[in-house]
């Protein structure tokens, strides 16, 4: 969480699978989630931390403004909070959630999801994601072409200034 006093806002950016725990929550949450089209088990930590910051901030919540952010498996999660809670959300590689079963898609207008031209795990369920899609792609692409794993990397993003339409 990061927030800024002066803009009243706080950024809630959920992390992502890393390589310590990419069996555990990528493999098993990420891939129960992705087949059987369930919201993410670790959707409840994340309306959990909402609210852990919603009661930090006290009376003076109401003068913040929140925002999520998330990258591929924790970009769903902000995806499904910004779609419920109606927050500005930005996510980056994420698999997409329109998808899942139960989820509480209320708001999209609010959501921008940026996702590499050749990242496979964004582009699986590209047409699934919650608001509005951006693709980038990085000025070495053809160096990556061996490694499809390195497109869903967040360094291999490229310049998201320079993103395709």
């Amino acid at each position: 969480m990061t927030k800024n006093n002066k803009d009243k806002t706080v950024v809630i950016a959920y992390k992502g699978v890393d390589e310590h725990s990419y069996i555990k929550d990528w493999g098993i949450n990420g891939a129960y989630s992705f087949l059987s089209k369930t919201i993410p088990l670790q959707f409840k930590d994340a309306e959990k931390l909402y609210y852990d910051v919603i009661n930090k901030l006290g009376n003076s919540a109401k003068d913040y403004k929140i925002d999520f952010a998330g990258y591929s498996l924790d970009g769903n999660l902000a995806q499904l909070m910004g779609a419920k809670y109606g927050n500005e959300t930005v996510t980056f590689n994420a698999y997409g959630a329109e998808f899942m079963k139960n989820a509480d898609i209320i708001y999209t207008d609010n959501i921008i999801n940026y996702g590499h031209k050749y990242d496979k795990v964004y582009n699986m369920r590209n047409t699934e994601q919650i608001g509005k899609n951006i693709y980038t792609k990085n000025e070495n692409d053809e160096d990556l072409i061996r490694n499809i794993k390195k497109y869903h990397e967040m360094e291999n993003m490229g310049d998201l200034k320079k993103k395709i339409l």
